[in-house]
């Protein structure tokens, strides 16, 4: 039997993992999109991934693309890398100042990196595009 006061902490942890989570209003899902920002976007390079963005002044919310190609590493590698650059992403949406698709593509070099390199690279990036909000 299943005691109430863990069902009450699992449903509070499911609210508090939907607060943080990327839903698919933020996502970048069909391949047209990530055509569509790569073609009549901007791209702008770091060491550790490209980021491909396009300004969408009349869209409400900024939306974000991830690609880890296989020559990455292994699916682990991989999904590390993903959410290492949403996590990135996450820390820096809310001073974003312009509407955009935003798709980032992982390079080799961002293997064993921290996250917090990945953010000050994409904060960086963004910052010297004048992408950002100024404080």
């Amino acid at each position: 039997m299943t005691s109430e006061p863990s069902r009450l902490e699992a449903r509070k942890r499911q609210s508090e993992c939907r607060l943080h989570s990327f839903s698919c209003q933020k996502r970048i899902k069909y391949t047209r999109e990530f055509q569509l920002v790569k073609e009549h976007g901007k791209r702008l390079q770091s060491k550790y991934f490209v980021a491909n963005f396009l300004q969408k002044p009349t869209q409400k919310n900024s939306r974000l693309g991830v690609i880890t190609s296989k020559r990455i590493g292994s699916a682990v590698i991989r999904n590390r890398a993903r959410r290492v650059l949403r996590a990135a992403y996450t820390a820096c949406y809310h001073r974003i100042s312009i509407p955009m698709d935003l798709v980032l593509v992982a390079r080799k070099r961002i293997i064993g990196q921290k996250s917090y390199k990945i953010t000050q690279d994409l904060l960086m990036i963004l910052e010297s595009n004048n992408l950002l909000k100024t404080r």
